[in-house]
């Protein structure tokens, strides 16, 4: 779970901006605020998402740049896309990669 602003979401993706402010989101816990289910993104990919819409540094890994890449193009934030592409280029070139 993430607790988030959704006004930040909004200000980093489109698809989030209508998902939050044009669209009725009315899941709602007890407390008022409300839950969005995001099943189709792992957790660990959806972290480094949350962390570049919070303007913190991404941990692309191995193990998660894909799902970082998949999670950017589906929500349109084209800025971590060419980040993330440029992280799995650079992976590429190297003897490790």
């Amino acid at each position: 779970a993430f607790l988030a602003f959704k006004s930040l979401y909004a200000r980093a993706s489109d698809v989030f901006s209508k998902m939050f402010f044009e669209t009725q989101l009315r899941e709602q816990s007890a407390s008022g605020k409300a839950i969005v289910d995001i099943p189709d993104i792992s957790p660990e990919a959806f972290g480094q998402l949350h962390r570049w819409v919070y303007d913190a540094d991404v941990a692309f890994t191995p193990d998660n740049a894909f799902g970082v890449l998949d999670a950017a193009k589906k929500y349109m934030i084209e800025d971590l896309e060419v980040c993330c592409r440029q992280w799995i280029a650079g992976q590429a070139r190297t003897a490790d990669g």
